[in-house]
């Protein structure tokens, strides 16, 4: 076997994310006669990323170093994405200022990688930072850079920045797509905004972008934690009709009816749910009753835990006691 034929067996490893046996065949290189080359180094420190094995992935470019070799950018990015994908973002920061350091001029996957780290690490300064750089720098930004820093600041509640981060796409006309308005429409759920995240959803509704159920789930939930349970309700009739409803879309509809007391409302969805043959969850199950106890609906609510029960369902704790509770106070009443 020969250099060549080695690597591609390290390539293939990698392609299987078989990092132990990427090792182990780089390991039979180096005990052999044969040369290690960068492209050698660079299959197995690919087969680490893939599998999440940082560590092992920078003794990798130590190794690599100490024969003298230079790393090329595809090293790099793939040390930097193999910190990001074990969540240690501090790491791949600190090998993206040392690709710097070793006069390599970082690409749009370099910042891809590095920005996914930090947009797992709710990181959305950093993220956008690192957005700006890459306009300074007149690289193109690709979708990945730009869902990194709209998912960033998503994380992190940062919805005025989410949105911000959106109209500046817009203005550079950079493509966008379903990812990046679901990140947008998540980050003002999680800043409690409803009406932004319902506005967002219109807009995608005018664009060229196939609707998922993300984004009605995020725009649902958005109005649930502020109990807007008529526009939950309202975007969930309309979503029926453009993409196909999950166990998620239900239960942010009926728990926005919870919160407002409407137990009329949150039982018929209960039922739409059933028509529609998905298995209703705990925290389904658990608003409707809430909801009925609010209302002071106690056969109801008991009758609720009762098919709770025949669904193989094991109601939580809130669920019974409430339940239980107003069934022994109506019987005494």
């Amino acid at each position: 076997a020969d250099i060549i034929s080695c690597s591609a067996v390290i390539s293939a490893c990698e392609k299987a994310t078989q990092w132990s046996q990427a090792l182990a065949m780089l390991r039979h290189v180096q005990l052999s006669s044969m040369e290690v080359d960068v492209i050698t180094y660079c299959a197995a420190i690919s087969a680490c990323e893939k599998s999440a094995h940082w560590q092992t992935a920078m003794a990798l470019l130590k190794d690599l170093e100490d024969h003298m070799l230079k790393p090329s950018v595809v090293v790099v990015n793939a040390i930097i994405s193999s910190c990001g994908a074990a969540s240690e973002w501090r790491q791949a920061l600190q090998q993206f200022v040392e690709a710097r350091g070793r006069v390599l001029n970082p690409d749009v996957v370099t910042y891809a990688a590095a920005m996914s780290s930090v947009e797992k690490a709710s990181q959305w300064q950093r993220a956008l930072s690192l957005l700006e750089e890459v306009g300074h720098r007149r690289i193109k930004a690709n979708i990945i850079v730009l869902n990194a820093a709209v998912s960033a600041c998503g994380s992190a509640a940062k919805w005025q920045s989410a949105i911000q981060t959106l109209s500046d796409v817009h203005a550079r006309l950079l493509q966008t797509d379903v990812v990046t308005y679901d990140a947008a429409i998540s980050a003002c759920a999680n800043g409690m905004e409803w009406q932004q995240a319902v506005a967002l959803l219109r807009t995608l509704q005018e664009t060229d972008i196939q609707l998922g159920v993300i984004a009605f789930n995020a725009s649902i939930t958005a109005c649930e934690r502020v109990s807007q349970w008529q526009a939950a309700i309202h975007l969930l009739k309309i979503a029926e009709t453009v993409v196909d409803l999950t166990v998620v879309t239900f239960s942010a509809t009926i728990s926005a009816c919870e919160q407002s007391g409407r137990w009329v409302e949150a039982l018929h969805i209960l039922k739409e749910m059933e028509l529609r043959h998905l298995e209703a969850n705990l925290i389904s199950y658990a608003s409707v009753i809430s909801s009925c106890e609010k209302a002071q609906r106690w056969q109801e609510s008991l009758a609720i835990l009762n098919d709770s029960l025949r669904k193989w369902l094991q109601p939580n704790t809130i669920a019974s006691s409430a339940a239980l509770r107003r069934g022994r106070h109506r019987s005494l009443s």
